[in-house]
């Protein structure tokens, strides 16, 4: 995945964000994110072009790691999330790609979904919703099922049985309790 500083880029901290603990025990990954972070806005054209040179690279070794790479698209965000900044070096990227985000749900920036579903190599953005942002399910719903777009829940299986009664309905669940939905 792609990752950037959630402190700079999510609209929300969630409690459950496991993001905290990868800081702690891996220091450079904390200080990659927020490389990542200041240059992706700062000189978009050449972290995409670092990127697809990065991902070329990868596709061509022999590595088991790199096996089938050319299947599976990049995950956007598995720490951080979109911001509008970010448009410019994913319209650059040569790779396929996908998002998930919660900022995106937000009423302030559907507007760009359009434009990011206008990007070639963006094969599907997740609009993830929690407990702190379920209100923005209204903004959204219209998405639900379409081609390139899913929905995602992250709760309890407690929480998820609620939100299902309330006639919401999304197409992925993340568990982040111990008991079984």
């Amino acid at each position: 995945s792609l990752d950037f500083d959630r402190f700079k880029t999510c609209p929300q901290i969630c409690d459950y964000c496991y993001v905290g603990n990868m800081e702690r025990i891996y220091p450079a990954y904390s200080a990659k994110i927020k490389r990542n972070t200041k240059w992706a806005i700062d000189d978009p054209d050449d972290f995409a072009n670092t990127l697809n040179n990065e991902y070329t690279k990868a596709r061509k070794s022999k590595s088991k790691i790199t096996y089938k790479l050319d299947r599976l698209p990049v995950r956007i965000y598995g720490s951080g999330d979109f911001t509008p900044q970010h448009l410019k070096f994913m319209q650059n990227l040569d790779f396929k790609f996908y998002i998930i985000s919660k900022s995106l749900t937000s009423p302030e920036l559907l507007s760009y979904i359009p434009k990011l579903t206008s990007i070639p190599n963006l094969t599907k953005i997740i609009l993830s919703l929690d407990n702190q942002n379920l209100g923005n399910w209204h903004y959204i719903k219209e998405y639900y099922k379409q081609d390139k777009f899913g929905i995602s829940y992250t709760g309890t299986a407690d929480d998820f049985k609620i939100v299902k009664s309330q006639g919401i309905t999304t197409t992925i669940f993340f568990n982040i309790g111990r008991k079984q939905e």
